[in-house]
Protein backbone atom coordinates (compact mmCIF):
# COMPACT_ATOMS: atom_id res chain seq x y z
CA UNK A 1 0.00 0.00 0.00
CA UNK A 2 1.00 3.62 -0.47
CA UNK A 3 2.83 4.91 2.67
CA UNK A 4 0.92 7.72 4.33
CA UNK A 5 4.00 9.97 4.58
CA UNK A 6 4.14 10.11 0.78
CA UNK A 7 0.49 11.15 0.67
CA UNK A 8 1.35 13.98 3.09
CA UNK A 9 4.23 15.06 0.84
CA UNK A 10 2.00 15.06 -2.24
CA UNK A 11 -0.68 17.06 -0.39
CA UNK A 12 1.99 19.59 0.64
CA UNK A 13 3.15 19.90 -2.98
CA UNK A 14 -0.47 20.31 -4.06
CA UNK A 15 -1.13 23.09 -1.53
CA UNK A 16 2.06 24.95 -2.44
CA UNK A 17 1.29 24.53 -6.14
CA UNK A 18 -2.24 25.87 -5.66
CA UNK A 19 -0.92 28.91 -3.77
CA UNK A 20 1.80 29.64 -6.34
CA UNK A 21 -0.58 29.03 -9.25
CA UNK A 22 -3.26 31.31 -7.81
CA UNK A 23 -0.64 34.01 -7.19
CA UNK A 24 0.72 33.72 -10.74
CA UNK A 25 -2.81 33.69 -12.12
CA UNK A 26 -3.60 36.89 -10.21
CA UNK A 27 -0.48 38.53 -11.64
CA UNK A 28 -1.44 37.76 -15.25
CA UNK A 29 -3.13 40.57 -17.19
CA UNK A 30 -6.86 39.94 -17.33
CA UNK A 31 -9.51 40.89 -19.83
CA UNK A 32 -11.55 43.95 -18.99
CA UNK A 33 -14.29 43.18 -16.49
CA UNK A 34 -12.73 39.90 -15.29
CA UNK A 35 -11.54 39.22 -11.75
CA UNK A 36 -8.82 36.76 -10.76
CA UNK A 37 -9.74 33.71 -8.71
CA UNK A 38 -7.47 34.77 -5.86
CA UNK A 39 -9.20 38.14 -5.71
CA UNK A 40 -12.59 36.41 -5.63
CA UNK A 41 -11.46 34.22 -2.71
CA UNK A 42 -10.17 37.21 -0.75
CA UNK A 43 -13.29 39.39 -1.11
CA UNK A 44 -16.34 39.02 1.06
CA UNK A 45 -19.64 40.82 1.10
CA UNK A 46 -21.88 41.86 3.95
CA UNK A 47 -25.34 40.34 3.85
CA UNK A 48 -28.03 42.10 5.83
CA UNK A 49 -31.31 40.64 6.92
CA UNK A 50 -34.22 42.51 8.42
CA UNK A 51 -35.61 40.62 11.40
CA UNK A 52 -38.38 41.54 13.79
CA UNK A 53 -35.84 42.60 16.43
CA UNK A 54 -33.81 44.68 13.95
CA UNK A 55 -31.33 44.39 11.12
CA UNK A 56 -28.76 41.60 11.26
CA UNK A 57 -25.60 41.71 9.16
CA UNK A 58 -23.04 38.99 8.62
CA UNK A 59 -20.08 38.30 6.37
CA UNK A 60 -20.66 35.96 3.42
CA UNK A 61 -18.59 34.92 0.40
CA UNK A 62 -19.41 36.54 -2.91
CA UNK A 63 -21.30 34.69 -5.63
CA UNK A 64 -18.35 33.14 -7.50
CA UNK A 65 -16.52 31.96 -4.36
CA UNK A 66 -17.02 28.21 -4.80
CA UNK A 67 -16.34 28.35 -8.54
CA UNK A 68 -13.05 30.14 -7.90
CA UNK A 69 -12.15 27.68 -5.15
CA UNK A 70 -12.82 24.75 -7.52
CA UNK A 71 -10.69 26.31 -10.28
CA UNK A 72 -7.77 26.84 -7.88
CA UNK A 73 -7.97 23.38 -6.30
CA UNK A 74 -8.04 21.66 -9.69
CA UNK A 75 -5.27 23.82 -11.18
CA UNK A 76 -7.42 25.45 -13.87
CA UNK A 77 -5.27 28.55 -14.22
CA UNK A 78 -5.40 30.94 -17.16
CA UNK A 79 -1.68 30.53 -17.91
CA UNK A 80 -2.01 26.75 -18.52
CA UNK A 81 -3.20 26.67 -22.12
CA UNK A 82 -1.98 25.44 -25.50
CA UNK A 83 0.82 22.90 -25.17
CA UNK A 84 1.02 23.52 -21.40
CA UNK A 85 -2.15 21.46 -21.02
CA UNK A 86 0.03 18.36 -21.36
CA UNK A 87 1.98 19.44 -18.27
CA UNK A 88 -1.31 19.74 -16.45
CA UNK A 89 -2.37 16.20 -17.35
CA UNK A 90 1.03 14.53 -16.97
CA UNK A 91 2.26 16.23 -13.78
CA UNK A 92 -0.68 17.86 -12.05
CA UNK A 93 -3.37 15.20 -12.58
CA UNK A 94 -1.52 12.51 -10.54
CA UNK A 95 -0.99 15.07 -7.77
CA UNK A 96 -4.71 15.88 -7.71
CA UNK A 97 -5.57 12.16 -7.73
CA UNK A 98 -3.21 11.54 -4.80
CA UNK A 99 -4.79 14.39 -2.84
CA UNK A 100 -8.25 12.92 -3.41
CA UNK A 101 -6.92 9.50 -2.37
CA UNK A 102 -5.43 11.03 0.78
CA UNK A 103 -8.71 12.75 1.63
CA UNK A 104 -10.61 9.48 1.17
CA UNK A 105 -8.18 7.69 3.51
CA UNK A 106 -8.50 10.53 6.03
CA UNK A 107 -12.29 10.42 6.11
CA UNK A 108 -12.40 6.63 6.21
CA UNK A 109 -10.06 6.60 9.21
CA UNK A 110 -12.08 9.37 10.90
CA UNK A 111 -15.35 7.48 10.42
CA UNK A 112 -13.92 4.17 11.62
CA UNK A 113 -12.57 5.79 14.79
CA UNK A 114 -15.80 7.68 15.42
CA UNK A 115 -17.96 4.55 15.08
Amino acid sequence: MFPIKYVGLIVFIWIVGAIFGATLDAAMPLQEGKTSDLNILMNFGIVESQQSWGPVGFVAPIANFFGALYRILTFQFSFIYGSWVYVKWIILAPIIATVVFGLVILFISLFTRAL
